[in-house]
């Protein structure tokens, strides 16, 4: 599998520069834990700015109706440029927050959506890859941009795939589920989305997504307006045995 996937990669990657081809990977490893602590840094005091600059907007509303709330750009952009050089000298963790802040767009360029999907197939090609919060960034790229679902589900697949970890996997076949699911769809496709959310409740049955899944099963069949509340066993006040079947019917 991953064999297919460095061929994939190797199909849709430019040839790093020669400097960085020749970097040794610890030292890169260590730029990068650095930088993402530039980062962290820089992104707390922009929040902080942001606070900030809304608090004070609720304020002067109070006595000036068309006041405006400043803007603060971004600061990924000006971090944008560091990351993608580490990852493109073979960092797969510059790679995993070069898809997390990958750029958003009202519309998509081809070359863009080939870029993030070649992001992907390399973190998918290192073994060695932080690969749990994959997923859940192919997932919502699916759904906003610059992914087509049918693309991002056959990403969401190959992480299935290649994940060692269960909890991953849970989470690739949950998302490849609610990815399509529609919420006022027909009832063909809600049956189709039911069956989905089955299957991965019953391959993963304790992973946090497989009981996720279940408990979607469980609300559309159990408890929905009009069903028989399901079975509940306890104990009152007193520590007597109790069950809400006992006041079925009843007014208390």
């Amino acid at each position: 599998m991953r064999s297919l996937m460095m061929a994939a990669l190797g199909a849709c990657t430019l040839a790093a520069p020669l400097s960085a081809q020749e970097a040794p990977a610890d030292q890169i490893e260590r730029a990068v834990l650095a930088l993402e602590d530039e980062y962290d840094e820089a992104y707390g005091d922009w929040r902080q700015e942001l606070m900030a600059r809304s608090s004070a907007y609720r304020e002067e509303r109070k006595t000036n109706p068309d006041a405006t709330l400043e803007r603060l750009a971004p600061i990924e952009p000006t971090f944008w440029p560091r990351f993608d050089e580490a990852a493109t000298a073979g960092s797969t963790r510059a790679q995993m927050w070069c898809i997390e802040h990958f750029p958003s767009s009202r519309e998509y360029t081809d070359a863009q959506r080939a870029d993030f999907t070649r992001r992907v197939l390399a973190v998918l090609a290192d073994p060695k890859a932080p690969m749990a919060k994959l997923p859940g960034f192919v997932m919502r790229r699916g759904m906003q941009g610059p992914l087509d679902k049918p693309t991002a589900d056959a990403l969401l697949v190959l992480i299935g795939q290649v994940a060692t970890d269960q909890a991953i996997a849970a989470e690739a076949a949950y998302d490849r589920v609610a990815l399509f699911e529609e919420r006022n769809g027909t009832e063909e496709q809600k049956k189709a989305t039911l069956e989905g959310y089955r299957a991965v409740a019953a391959a993963f049955p304790t992973a946090k997504h497989g009981m996720r899944a279940g408990g979607k099963v469980f609300t559309v069949e159990r408890l929905q307006i009009g069903m028989v509340a399901p079975e509940i066993i306890g104990k009152d006040v007193d520590g007597n045995d109790m069950k809400l079947s006992d006041f079925r019917g009843k007014v208390t």
